[in-house]
């Protein structure tokens, strides 16, 4: 009985962990927060995933293949893929797909456009302002004109 509940439990992470924005069930997210999305990519002979912006990017290839990117608008082009390969690309639309007679996986993560973070210490600009307006400081002490001997 325990075992049906943990079953249970599950299948919503699952469901959430499908990319609705492919449309075609290829990637799995697998990490996604506010600074970096991580997808795993399973191309069966075939597959074909829809056009989608991409940020800033790279691709980890887990097998050899091959896949053809369309970027919107464009002629697509192979890009042949060795296992344990990265490879880089600037923010771009593109739709890809498996024209191979062979599964392709890859691990895409994207990186998202995020404020630097402060270095450990440091005060935010925001903070410091707020208490200097409600800081009171201290009182200056007066000058003292010093009496020459003469």
């Amino acid at each position: 009985m325990l075992w049906v509940g943990v079953l249970l439990a599950a299948l919503p992470s699952t469901a959430w962990a499908q990319d609705k924005g492919s449309g075609s069930g290829v990637y799995t997210v697998l990490l996604d927060n506010e600074r970096v999305r991580v997808l795993q990519g399973d191309f069966k002979p075939g597959d074909k995933a829809a056009t989608r912006n991409y940020p800033n990017h790279l691709i980890y290839t887990l097998t050899d293949g091959t896949l053809v990117f369309v970027p919107a608008g464009r002629t697509g082009y192979e890009v042949n893929f060795k296992a344990g390969e990265a490879m880089w690309f600037p923010p771009l639309a593109r739709a890809t797909e498996n024209d191979s007679g062979k599964d392709v996986r890859v691990l895409v993560v994207e990186f998202k456009d995020a404020p630097p973070a402060a270095p450990a210490g440091a005060k935010s600009k925001s903070k410091s302002k707020s208490r200097a307006k409600t800081a009171k400081s201290p009182a200056k002490p007066k000058a003292r004109a010093k009496k020459q001997a003469g």
